[in-house]
């Protein structure tokens, strides 16, 4: 999506350049720019701002100035209830643009309001069937969020079929194959065979939101793909490149390679929390949480749990029903790399009782939770569910 959004950037900047007027092409440059934005790409707010100020000058009336306009609201500030005014309004008008209809099911999902999330992406990917990423987002709000695991795989098997090419849609299938009942057989089988025609590698690290989980996993099975990954087969994505080679060279137990890999981590990460904007509610993801990661792993237990809860702060599941359990599952992780086994159990027992990325399952085959074992309180976890 990250790839997608520059392509589109340069596109729509030259559009414009074309024609200073082109008023729809400002609408749409200023979104590719909040997709950069909320993706944790520091300097793109501010372009995104400058842009909608233009085609709101140009073209004030155009739905698609309006839809612009609440993704502003909704990926700038995390202000629902302007965006959807925005989004509202662009739907009095076109009942049956996908868009629009897909804008509303996001934030729904926001609001932990989740049948209307899904009959909102349900509906846009009917009136849209071609669209790989509707289906997508649909398959990921079934099956990470609400353990609908069969009606998750009809959504990402549609996406699939559209878009073969995309790693994080077969990463996500095999995700939730770990999810559903800790079949790492399957989840293997998965990528095996997408493995067949895209980078194994790019397969396991590919997931932006549940970071390691197919790394720690798989990572006798793709040893050498993960010791030949590139910088360029990670996306260009520096930090995901780090942290991905980082978990790798853990779970080998080559600690140096490991550290060096998590301290390159941490200076991408710490230049970015500096750079970033004042206003911490435009990153989907806080960058708190990878940089408490790295500086647990590095040994330092008490920057890393400060660090780590201040992120959860910043995206609390009050405010965000999607992104905050998974902040919160970045925040277990740190807790049991840092020894903090009770507080741990705490967050993981909260995020089995709501929509999140949690399941008994995974608890039983990922080997991050190895330490647990044995443990009464987190025994009992698993054999009472």
């Amino acid at each position: 999506m990250e790839e997608d959004a520059r392509l589109a950037v340069r596109m729509y900047q030259r559009a414009v350049q074309l024609d200073p007027r082109f008023a729809l092409a400002y609408a749409a440059l200023a979104r590719a720019h909040l997709v950069l934005s909320w993706g944790g790409q520091t300097g793109e707010l501010p372009k995104a701002k400058a842009t909608l100020d233009r085609a709101q000058q140009l073209g004030p009336e155009l739905a698609e100035t309006h839809l612009a306009l609440g993704f502003y609201y909704y990926h700038g500030s995390r202000d629902y209830d302007h965006a959807l005014e925005q989004f509202a309004w662009v739907r009095e008008r076109q009942p049956n643009d996908p868009d629009v209809l897909s804008a509303i099911g996001y934030i729904r999902r926001r609001e932990g309001r989740w049948a209307e999330a899904v009959s909102d992406l349900t509906r846009a990917t009917e009136l849209d069937p071609r669209n790989d990423q509707e289906f997508y987002e649909l398959g990921f709000t079934y099956g990470v969020l609400l353990r609908r695991y069969a009606e998750a795989e009809r959504a990402l098997g549609r996406a699939i079929a559209l878009a073969p090419d995309i790693p994080a849609y077969h990463a996500l299938r095999a995700y939730l194959s770990l999810i559903q009942d800790g079949n790492a057989a399957r989840a293997k089988q998965v990528l095996r065979q997408a493995g067949n025609t895209l980078d194994p590698a790019r397969l396991v690290v590919s997931l932006e939101v549940v970071r390691g989980e197919l790394v720690r996993v798989f990572a006798a099975d793709y040893g050498d793909a993960l010791t030949r990954l590139t910088l360029q087969a990670a996306g260009g994505d520096s930090a995901t490149y780090y942290l991905g080679k980082a978990e790798f060279y853990r779970v080998r137990n080559d600690i140096q390679a490991s550290r060096a890999y998590y301290d390159s981590a941490r200076v991408v990460l710490e230049a970015q929390r500096i750079a970033r904007p004042a206003n911490k509610a435009a990153e989907q993801y806080p960058v708190e949480m990878p940089l408490a990661l790295s500086y647990a792993a590095l040994g330092r237990k008490a920057d890393a749990i400060r660090l780590g809860r201040e992120g959860a702060q910043l995206v609390p599941v009050s405010r965000d029903a999607l992104a905050g359990p998974i902040v919160l599952l970045d925040l277990a992780e740190i807790y049991v790399r840092t020894g903090e086994y009770d507080a741990a159990l705490d967050e993981l027992e909260y995020l089995l009782s709501i929509p999140s990325p949690v399941s008994i399952p995974l608890l039983r085959v990922d080997p991050l939770y190895t330490p647990l074992k044995g443990n009464p309180r987190f025994e009992r976890l698993v054999a009472g569910h």
